[in-house]
């Protein structure tokens, strides 16, 4: 019914929007694997100072995946979703 492109009052809000969520996403993720690495008690190797910034903007299917690799032992344990630790009844809460 728009068009080609819908009208600014349509792309700007979606825009604003999707560049929050993405701003608040990198965020998160960037506060969450500096609290594991201070848990965990894992220095930072590369880019000191940024490094949880640095992964979380350019992998951050690797940085969730490093958390996931030290919060708990799925080879051992079966996943389960909605529980509060991610892993099967009786699991440990961190390996």
């Amino acid at each position: 019914p728009y068009g080609a492109y819908p009208p600014t009052w349509i792309s700007v809000p979606r825009f604003v929007g999707s560049l929050a969520f993405t701003i608040w996403a990198i965020w998160a993720l960037m506060k969450t694997r500096a609290n594991v690495r201070a848990q965990y008690q894992i220095p930072e190797e590369k880019c000191k100072g940024c490094e949880d910034l640095c992964c979380s903007v350019w992998c951050s299917c690797c940085s969730v995946a490093q958390i996931l690799r030290h919060t708990g032992e799925y080879e051992t344990y079966h996943s389960k979703c909605l529980s509060s630790t991610g892993l099967e009844d009786g699991a440990p809460a961190c390996v």
